[in-house]
C-alpha cells in the first residue's frame, strides 16, 4: 500500500506527510492520504452549506474542485472522483520500499463515462 510519498512535490502533500510523520512517527500509506483528503473535502463542504442537510453537502461536493494533498479532486454525478494513482516499479530507496520512477495516472482518462457507468448500474441492487 506504499506510494511515492517522498517524490510528490505538491506543497499540500509535503505538509500532510510532515504532520503525519510528526504525529505518528511513521510514514503515511495510501489509505491515510485518501482518508485525510476525504475529511478535508467534507469539512470544506460543511463549512459552506448546512451540514445537517446531506443533499446540500453532496451537491456542494459534486459542484466544486478541491485542492487536496497531492491532487485537485472533483466528483462526478455518478459519485466517482478524479483521484488517480501512481504506478511504477517497486523497489527500495535509502532502504525504504517505494515506487521507482512513478507515473501518475489521472482516473478520468480510464473511467467509463458517467452515462456508461450509470447504465451499467441499471438493474443492479
Amino acid at each position: 500500500d506504499a506510494y511515492p510519498l517522498d517524490q510528490i512535490q505538491d506543497p499540500l502533500h509535503k505538509a500532510f506527510v510532515a504532520r503525519f510523520r510528526d504525529k505518528y512517527r511513521a510514514s503515511p500509506d495510501l489509505s491515510a492520504l485518501y482518508a485525510y483528503n476525504v475529511v478535508k473535502i467534507l469539512a470544506k463542504a460543511m463549512e459552506n452549506v448546512n451540514p445537517d442537510d446531506p443533499a446540500k453537502v453532496v451537491a456542494y461536493i459534486k459542484s466544486h474542485r478541491f485542492e487536496v494533498a497531492g491532487d485537485t479532486l472533483t466528483f462526478r454525478a455518478d459519485g466517482l472522483s478524479s483521484m488517480g494513482d501512481w504506478a511504477g516499479y517497486t523497489g527500495f530507496k535509502d532502504g525504504e520500499p517505494t515506487i521507482l520512477d512513478p507515473v501518475y495516472f489521472a482516473s478520468e482518462k480510464y473511467l467509463p463515462t458517467v452515462e456508461e457507468n450509470m447504465n451499467s448500474r441499471k438493474g443492479q441492487k
